[in-house]
C-alpha cells in the first residue's frame, strides 16, 4: 500500500530596510575601545568564552576603571543620537553569588559621576531565577527613564547567555532578547538627550556619587563577558538584502503524526511563523510530493516507486512497484573458513587473549561526497543516522529528514526525544516518545529540618514550605536564605527609613524574612549596610554622601539614610 510521504521545508524570510546614513559606524566593540586586548587592568583576567573566535574576560568586584577612548565615545554618541535604530549586545555569564545585584554591561555617565545618561545591566529575580534586563537613559526632555523586563523562563547562570536590546525610536519600539529569542517588546515614545562632551563610555561598571560626595566605581559586572558591542540597526545595513529561500532544515511529515519542522532543536507546526533573531523571520511550510500508486511502506514510512534509502549501516533498500528489495552493502571479512559481517567481534582460535573486529572500510566519496560522524558517503547516497533521522548526501551537503511521529503539545510540535516543562506546571517534566507524551512530577529530596538550628540556636520547627517559582519543599526557617535574609517568627523589619529610631517597630513584631543583624532593608527590598541608604528630604531623593544647601545658611548631607543639617550663620 502506498503511503504519502511529505517533506517539510523551512523557508527563511529576511526582512531588511535601508536608510541613507551609511557614514555611521557599523559596530563599536567595547573590549577594543577600552584597550583590553593590549593590557589587563586590575580585576580583569582572560577567560574561556562561549566561542573561540573572539576574546572573553572575567571581571571581579575589584575591577578598575574601564573607560573608552574619545573616538569610541564619539562613535557611540553618533549611533545613539542619530541612527534611530541600534542594538546593544553581549555574551555574559554572571557569577552565582553576584547575580541578585545589578551587573552593569555598558554605561555612559559624566566624568565627575554626577549624572548617569545610559545604563544597560542584568540581574536575577531571586524567587524564580529568571533574568532581569534593565535599561536606563535620559530622555530629550531631561527625565530619567527605566525599562525593565524579565524572561519568561528560569536561566542557568552557570552557562553563557546572549543578552541584547534593540532600540528603534522612530518606530517607537524597543525589543529585548535572550539567546536571540525575543523576551519582550515595549512601546518607546522617547528620544535621547544630547550626550555632553564630558560623557564617558564605560564597560562593566557605573561611575557614580557614593559616600562623602565623591565619585566611585559601582554596580560592577561580576562574571564573564564576550562580544560586548553597540551595533547599528538593520535599517543601517546590519542585515543582508531581503530574500526568501530554503535554509536546508528539513523534516518528515509522517502520515500518523501530523507535520512540522524542526530548527535549532525546537519544533514548529506547518504554517507557523517565528522570529529567529533580530534579522530573520522564519516560516515552516510543508511541500508534499505524491509517491504514486506503486509506492512502498517499510517501518511505518512511505517511499515512492524507484526511491532508494539506507535501512541501516549495512543495508540499502529500494522500492520497485510496491515491493521493497534490500541489499547488504558492507563487505564481509574472511576468517579462515568463517565469514564475519561488519561489526562482528571474536577471539582468534589460536590466541584467546587477542580480540578481532570486522570493520567496513570507507570508499572514496569523490568530489561531491559527504562525511558525517567520521564516515564517507557518495553523492546521492542515503543512510539512517539514528532511529528518527534519515540523511542524504547532495553535492557535498548533508540533508537529514526527521522520520519519527511528532507530539502535539497545544500549538507546539514536539519531536521524538524532546523534553520540556508544561506551561501550566513548571515542576513536571514531559517527554515525547514516538508520538506519545508522558509527564512525571519532580523527584524531591526530603529536607532534614529536625537536626537544624537558627543563628540564635533555636531548633527548627520541622515545618516545610515550597517557595514560589520552585518545585521542592525546604525547611520553613531556610526560606529566607536565597535572598540573603534570616527567618524570624517574631522579628522587626529595620529599614533605611526607621533604623535610626530607638524602637523602629513600636514594640510590635511579625513573622517573616528580616535582614541580618547590622544590616537594613533598602527601597529595593534588599539588605545592605546603613551607609548605602539614600535619603528622602523635601520631596527629593539624595544619594549617600550627597550634599544639599537649602539656604545660604543651612548645609545638609545624606548619611545613613538620614539628612543631617547644620546652620552656618
Amino acid at each position: 500500500m502506498a503511503v504519502l510521504a511529505r517533506n517539510a521545508v523551512l523557508l527563511l524570510l529576511i526582512i531588511v530596510s535601508w536608510t541613507k546614513a551609511n557614514d555611521l559606524p557599523k559596530e563599536i566593540n567595547l573590549f577594543t575601545e577600552v584597550g583590553l586586548p593590549n593590557a589587563l587592568p586590575t580585576g580583569v583576567s582572560s577567560a574561556v568564552g562561549h566561542h573561540s573566535n573572539t576574546p572573553a574576560y572575567r571581571f571581579s568586584d575589584q575591577t578598575g576603571h574601564l573607560i573608552s577612548g574619545q573616538s569610541g565615545m564619539d562613535a557611540a554618541r553618533r549611533v545613539i543620537e542619530t541612527s534611530h535604530d541600534f542594538i546593544v549586545s553581549a555574551w555574559c555569564k554572571v557569577n552565582e553569588m553576584s547575580r541578585f545585584g545589578k551587573n552593569t554591561i555598558i554605561s555612559i555617565s559624566s566624568d565627575n559621576g554626577q549624572q548617569l545618561f545610559f545604563f544597560f545591566a542584568v540581574s536575577s529575580d531571586w524567587q524564580t531565577s529568571r533574568l532581569n534586563i534593565e535599561f536606563t537613559f535620559i530622555s530629550s526632555k531631561g527625565s530619567m527613564e527605566t525599562i525593565k523586563v524579565t524572561t519568561r523562563r528560569s536561566v542557568d547562570f552557570k552557562t553563557w547567555h546572549k543578552v541584547s536590546m534593540r532600540v528603534q525610536d522612530q518606530e517607537k519600539l524597543i525589543r529585548f532578547y535572550l539567546d536571540d529569542e525575543m523576551v519582550d517588546v515595549r512601546k518607546f515614545g522617547y528620544s535621547f538627550s544630547v550626550l555632553p562632551s564630558n560623557a564617558q563610555l564605560r564597560l562593566a561598571q557605573v561611575y557614580e556619587i557614593l559616600m562623602e560626595g565623591t565619585a566611585e566605581i559601582g554596580q560592577r559586572f561580576k562574571g564573564n563577558l564576550q562580544d560586548v558591542k553597540i551595533i547599528l540597526g538593520i535599517s543601517q545595513g546590519a542585515c543582508p538584502t531581503p530574500s526568501m529561500s530554503p535554509v536546508g532544515y528539513r523534516c518528515q511529515c509522517p502520515s500518523v503524526g501530523g507535520d512540522g519542522c524542526t530548527m535549532d532543536g525546537r519544533g514548529y507546526a506547518n504554517g507557523q511563523q517565528w522570529t529567529k533573531d533580530q534579522c530573520n523571520t522564519c516560516q515552516c511550510k510543508c511541500q508534499c510530493p505524491s509517491v504514486g500508486g506503486d509506492g512502498c511502506t517499510m517501518d511505518g514510512r512511505g517511499y515512492a516507486n524507484g526511491q532508494q534509502w539506507t535501512k541501516d549501516q549495512c543495508n540499502t533498500c529500494q522500492c520497485k512497484k510496491g515491493n521493497v528489495f534490500c541489499v547488504h552493502t558492507c563487505p564481509v571479512c574472511k576468517d579462515g573458513d568463517k565469514v564475519r559481517l561488519h561489526g562482528d567481534k571474536w577471539h582468534p582460535s589460536n590466541d584467546s587473549c587477542s580480540s578481532c573486529r570486522c570493520e567496513c572500510q570507507c570508499p572514496s566519496v569523490g568530489g561531491d561526497g559527504c562525511t558525517m560522524d567520521g564516515r564517507g558517503y557518495a553523492n546521492g547516497q542515503q543512510w539512517t543516522k539514528d532511529q528518527c533521522n534519515t540523511c542524504q548526501c547532495k553535492k557535498g551537503n548533508v540533508f537529514c529528514v526527521h522520520t519519527c511521529p511528532v507530539c502535539k503539545d497545544g500549538d507546539k510540535v514536539r519531536l521524538h526525544g524532546d523534553k520540556w516543562h508544561p506551561s501550566n506546571d513548571s515542576c513536571s517534566s514531559c517527554r515525547c516518545e514516538m508520538g506519545k507524551i508522558t509527564c512525571s512530577p519532580p523527584v524531591c529530596p526530603q529536607p532534614k529540618c529536625a537536626s537544624k538550628q537558627t543563628p540564635d540556636r533555636t531548633p527548627y520547627s520541622g515545618e516545610t514550605v515550597t517557595l514560589p517559582g520552585t518545585c521542592c519543599p525546604i525547611c520553613k526557617e531556610d526560606q529566607c536564605k536565597p535572598i540573603g535574609k534570616e527567618y524570624n517568627k517574631c522579628g522587626c523589619a529595620r529599614t533605611c527609613q526607621n533604623h535610626h529610631l530607638r524602637d523602629p517597630c513600636d514594640g510590635q513584631c511579625s513573622e517573616g524574612c528580616f535582614c541580618p543583624r547590622g544590616l537594613v532593608m533598602n527601597e529595593d527590598g534588599k539588605c545592605g549596610s546603613p551607609s548605602t541608604c539614600k535619603c528622602s528630604y523635601k520631596g527629593r531623593v539624595f544619594k549617600p554622601g550627597q550634599f544639599y544647601s537649602a539656604t545660604p545658611c543651612k548645609f545638609c548631607i545624606c548619611l545613613m539614610g538620614y539628612m543631617h543639617c547644620n546652620s552656618l550663620c
